[in-house]
């Protein structure tokens, strides 16, 4: 599964990882992120399954997938994901501040 890519913090290479796995299913996408580091699971009733990713030099991100099999990534004080428009721009929102920022 690996490249010449190297992941070493899976938000701030969200874009590129998004290149990567953009059609691939959730699982795959989760063997995918897993085969740069190592994941871990967190199943909270009520909740989403959760996966905290951690790179080979240690840097962590938490994540789960809303229905449509889209990363939304989980921060200190917020949660955001991307989508593709159809202009194929990367525009990101948080869903903890109701945020819109356009990353294009």
């Amino acid at each position: 599964m690996q490249s010449t890519f190297a992941l070493i913090d899976l938000v701030s290479q969200r874009h590129a990882v998004r290149h990567y796995v953009r059609n691939l299913d959730p699982e795959s996408k989760v063997d995918w992120v897993a085969s740069y580091g190592r994941i871990r699971t967190i199943d909270h009733p009520g909740f989403r399954l959760t996966y905290v990713f951690e790179s080979r030099l240690g840097f962590t991100a938490g994540f789960f997938f809303d229905d449509e099999g889209d990363f939304v990534f989980l921060g200190d004080h917020h949660t955001f994901k991307w989508f593709i428009p159809g202009n194929g721009e990367g525009i990101e929102f948080s869903l903890g501040h109701c945020t819109v920022l356009d990353w294009s």
